[in-house]
């Protein structure tokens, strides 16, 4: 099995988002974004209208909201895999 490592980001603006994935776009083909909505779990972030600098990157949406849901139809054409906890409503 080929083993892939792949970023997790945690931001809380656009432009801290657009740093941190410039800082490791050119040495792994995946970044994982930590979605957090502040009631699932205790930290807000990620929880904003984002955008995407462009990229060859494949991209994870970890989501630790309370209602996945929504999230998934406002922006699940940002993304190419989404996760979410089975806590969630």
């Amino acid at each position: 099995m080929k083993k892939e490592i792949i970023s997790s980001i945690i931001a809380s603006s656009q432009e801290e988002l657009v740093d941190k994935i410039n800082k490791v776009k050119n040495n792994i083909n995946t970044i994982q974004l930590d979605i957090m909505d502040g009631k699932l779990v205790p930290p807000k972030v990620l929880d904003f209208d984002f955008n995407l600098p462009k990229s060859n990157l494949k991209i994870e949406a970890h989501l630790m909201l309370e209602n996945p849901l929504e999230w998934i139809n406002k922006n699940s054409h940002k993304v190419d895999l989404i996760i979410f906890h089975i806590e969630s409503k």
